[in-house]
């Protein structure tokens, strides 16, 4: 009678590079298209976020970036983008409505959807990614339905929602790639902008910026 064999544990640690590989491949394969969906926005977002981190230092004229980089990854993301515009207000410079305009997006919506994939349990569903977390399970256990009967729904992002951001931010890169250039001169021009942008806005918030520079023109001069 042939002995049956125990499965052994075996710990993560003492596994050799090439064993760590095979089984790290065999997970990566098999949750392929949600990786590359979370994957391909988290980059493009930590990309922009790099960004705005490296105008503010060029704002405060802080050229030690190692150091820098120590204080900025402390900092929350929200207070990155007020700490860039009062450090161009206190160059006596402001950044221009094309800019803010982006940013707003970047602060209301990218953020979002980053803290969401970030910080929730992600789920492939169809053309939809699912984000689950204590308040919002995929199945309330039947434990807790009589504790807590109201569990919310999941959270839903469609795919192409996920995507459009995460190349809208690919595009918000270069745009504050370009500015940089100005961010990083002694002598600041009065408004912070670039010539041509490379990410686009929505209709409404394209007529919003339409609406303040015709605004900005009509206003006297030191008004």
């Amino acid at each position: 009678m042939a002995r049956k064999a125990k499965a052994i544990a075996q710990n993560e640690w003492s596994l050799t590079e090439s064993q760590v590989k095979t089984r790290a491949s065999v997970s990566i394969r098999n949750a392929r298209p949600l990786l590359e969906i979370i994957g391909l926005y988290l980059k493009a977002f930590t990309d922009v976020e790099q960004q705005i981190e490296r105008n503010i230092a060029h704002l405060l004229r802080i050229y030690n970036f190692e150091t820098f980089d120590m204080l900025a990854n402390r900092i929350p993301i929200q207070q990155k983008l007020s700490k860039l515009k009062k450090a161009a207000e206190a160059r006596n410079s402001v950044l221009s409505v094309q800019i803010i305009a982006r940013l707003n997006l970047f602060s209301d919506k990218c953020v979002e959807i980053r803290n969401d994939l970030a910080h929730g349990t992600v789920y492939l569903h169809g053309d939809d990614v699912l984000v689950t977390s204590m308040g919002r399970p995929l199945h309330n256990p039947s434990g807790y339905q009589k504790i807590w009967p109201r569990a919310h729904p999941p959270k839903r992002w469609t795919v192409h929602e996920i995507k459009q951001h995460a190349l809208w931010l690919h595009n918000f890169y270069l745009d504050l790639d370009s500015l940089a250039a100005s961010t990083f001169k002694k002598r600041l021009p009065s408004e912070l902008s670039i010539s041509v942008f490379q990410s686009g806005l929505s209709p409404e918030a394209a007529a919003k910026v339409e609406r303040l520079l015709a605004a900005k023109k009509k206003r006297p001069a030191g008004g």
